[in-house]
C-alpha cells in the first residue's frame, strides 16, 4: 500500500477508511456491561412480576395475600395497564417452607425471567431466599413476612410494604402497657426464628422503655392441641396482662384453655393471628372479649369502603374471604403499582427501585379507598413501608378497632 501524507505526519500502511468506519460503528453497540440498563421481564406491552406465597400446607390461609395482589394487578390491567403495559403475574407456591421457597424464587428469576419479585408471607422463606435476591439485585417487595432481618440492614433492592417484627413488637408492648396498673407481664411464645424476631425486640423494648421484665416466660410448640401446662404456669405467676407470640392454631388453644382454666387476663396477640377468625376457631364468644391483635386497617371489614376490597377479591377468587391475611397483599402491591407509574415508560429495574425509594406519604389509590391505617413511606435509608398500627378486638361478636386500652373501655360502656 502506498504511503499517504497528512500534513507533516507520514502514515504508512494506513487502513482503508471503510474499515475504520466499521470499527467505530460496531464500538457503539458493544459497550461495557455496566452501561446497560436491566429490562429483564419487560416488553413493549407487558411487565412480568413473580409472586410467591404459601398456597398449600398448614398455613395456606396466608396465601390469600398473593390472591389479593393478583386481583389488584388485574384491576390495573382492566383500566389500561401502566404506560401501555399489562402486568403479568407469575404465581408460585412456596408452601411456607425454606427449601421450596428458594426453588420458587430461582424458578421465577432464571426460568420465568420476571422483572421483579413480590412475595414471601413466611419470614423463613424470605430469609432463605434473601442471598439469591441480593446477588441477582432483582427488585423485591415483601408481600407479608415480618422478620426485621429481611430489610435490616437496608439493601438497595429489598423493600416491604408491611410492618416488621420490630415495629409490631413495640406496638404490642405499648398497647399492653396502656392498660392502667400493669406491673406484671407474662409471655408465651414459640421457639422458631419467626417467634424470635418478635420476642427479642419485645423483651428489649419492655425493659428499656417501661423497665419491665416478664414475671413468667413460657414456650409452646406450634400446633399442640393442649396448652394446660403453660396456662397453669402463667396463672400461678398472676400477670396483669399476657403477650402471645404464637401462630394461629396454638393461639386458639391458648385462648380456649385459658378460659376453661379460669385465667381471666387480657391477651395481646401478634399479626399472624386475625381476631375475627380466632373467634370462629375458639368457638367461645366470652373467651374473646379480652383478646387483642395488631390491626393495620383504618376500617373494620363490615365498612362499605372495605367491602369494595372484598368485591375486588371475589371477582377473581370467589372462594376467598377478605380478611387480615388477604389484606397483607394490599399495601406493598399498591406501592409497586405507583412506583411503576413514576418510573415512566422507559422502565428499568434501576429506575423502578429509585421510584420506590421516593414513595412518600402514599395514602390514596384512585380505583378504591386506600385502606391502610397509616401511609406507606420509603426512603433511601428506610425500606419499611408501615411502622404503626391499631388493634382489633371482638365486641358484641363484631370486630372493633382500638388504639389504646382507653378506647377498649369506651366500647364496653
Amino acid at each position: 500500500m502506498k504511503k499517504k501524507i497528512f500534513g507533516k505526519l507520514e502514515i504508512r500502511n494506513a487502513l482503508p477508511l471503510w474499515i475504520l468506519t466499521t470499527v467505530c460503528v460496531l464500538g457503539l453497540f458493544f459497550q461495557p456491561a455496566f452501561a446497560q440498563k436491566d429490562v429483564t421481564g419487560v416488553t413493549k406491552d407487558s411487565i412480568k412480576i413473580g409472586v410467591f406465597a404459601p398456597l398449600t400446607g398448614e398455613i395456606a390461609v396466608y396465601g390469600k395475600a398473593a390472591h389479593m395482589a393478583d386481583a389488584i394487578f388485574n384491576k390495573v390491567n382492566e383500566e389500561g395497564g401502566i404506560h401501555g403495559r399489562k402486568i403479568v403475574p407469575v404465581i408460585v407456591d412456596d408452601g411456607c417452607k425454606p427449601v421450596k421457597g428458594v426453588a420458587a424464587v430461582k424458578k421465577l428469576i432464571y426460568q420465568d425471567q420476571v422483572f421483579m419479585l413480590h412475595g414471601a408471607v413466611c419470614s423463613n422463606v424470605a430469609l432463605a431466599a434473601k442471598k439469591e435476591i441480593q446477588e441477582t439485585k432483582i427488585p423485591f417487595v415483601v408481600l407479608g413476612a415480618a422478620n426485621y432481618k429481611i430489610t435490616t440492614p437496608v439493601e438497595k433492592n429489598i423493600f416491604t410494604g408491611v410492618f416488621t417484627s420490630v415495629s409490631v413488637s413495640k406496638s404490642m408492648a405499648d398497647f399492653a402497657m396502656s392498660k392502667p396498673g400493669v406491673k406484671k407481664v407474662g409471655i408465651i411464645k414459640h421457639t422458631d426464628e419467626w417467634a424470635k424476631s418478635f420476642y427479642e425486640p419485645l423483651i428489649e423494648y419492655l425493659k428499656t422503655k417501661y423497665n419491665i421484665i416478664p414475671v413468667v416466660d413460657v414456650t409452646i410448640e406450634r400446633g399442640v392441641p393442649d396448652a394446660t401446662p403453660q396456662i397453669l404456669k402463667l396463672k400461678q405467676a398472676n400477670p396483669d396482662i399476657i403477650i402471645a407470640v404464637t401462630y394461629v392454631v396454638s393461639t386458639s388453644t391458648i385462648i380456649r384453655d385459658a378460659f376453661k382454666l379460669g385465667l381471666k387476663v387480657p391477651i395481646v396477640g401478634n399479626p399472624a393471628v386475625a381476631v375475627d377468625e380466632q373467634s370462629v376457631r375458639v368457638g367461645i364468644p366470652q373467651a374473646m372479649t379480652q383478646f387483642f391483635t395488631p390491626y393495620w386497617y383504618k376500617h373494620s371489614f363490615d365498612n362499605p369502603k372495605m367491602m369494595e376490597w372484598q368485591k375486588l377479591l371475589h371477582q377473581y377468587y370467589p372462594n376467598d374471604k377478605f380478611d387480615m391475611f388477604a389484606g397483607l397483599g394490599i399495601g406493598g402491591t399498591i406501592a409497586i403499582v405507583e412506583a411503576l407509574k413514576k418510573a415512566g415508560p422507559d422502565l428499568t429495574r434501576e429506575n423502578f427501585v429509585d421510584a420506590l425509594e421516593k414513595t412518600s406519604n402514599l395514602n390514596q389509590w384512585a380505583p378504591l379507598d386506600y385502606p391502610m391505617a397509616t401511609p406507606i413511606n420509603f426512603s433511601p435509608e428506610d425500606h419499611v413501608g408501615i411502622d404503626e398500627m391499631a388493634f382489633s378486638v371482638m365486641s358484641d361478636q363484631k370486630l372493633k378497632i382500638v388504639y389504646s386500652w382507653e378506647d377498649y373501655l369506651k366500647l364496653k360502656k
